[in-house]
C-alpha cells in the first residue's frame, strides 16, 4: 500500500467487485476502457481475480485507489 496525503493505493480485493461494476458502469468511463461489451459483471470478476493474483504471483500488479 501506498498513502499520500490526499490518496491511497492499494491492492484490489474481493469486496471491491460491486464498486468495479458500479464505475464500470458509466458509459464515459467506458469509453475509454474497452467499451460495455468487456465491463459486464462476469468480465469485471475474472479481471479482478487476475489483478490479485498478480499481487500474488508478482508482489505488484494493479490497484484500488
Amino acid at each position: 500500500m501506498i498513502e499520500t496525503e490526499r490518496l491511497i493505493f492499494r491492492p484490489f480485493t474481493e469486496d471491491d467487485l460491486p464498486k468495479l461494476v458500479e464505475q464500470r458502469s458509466d458509459p464515459d468511463v467506458n469509453r475509454y476502457l474497452g467499451g460495455p461489451a468487456r465491463q459486464n459483471a462476469e468480465a469485471l470478476a475474472t479481471r479482478l481475480k487476475f489483478y490479485m493474483e498478480c499481487y500474488d504471483k508478482f508482489g505488484f500488479g494493479s490497484c484500488a485507489m
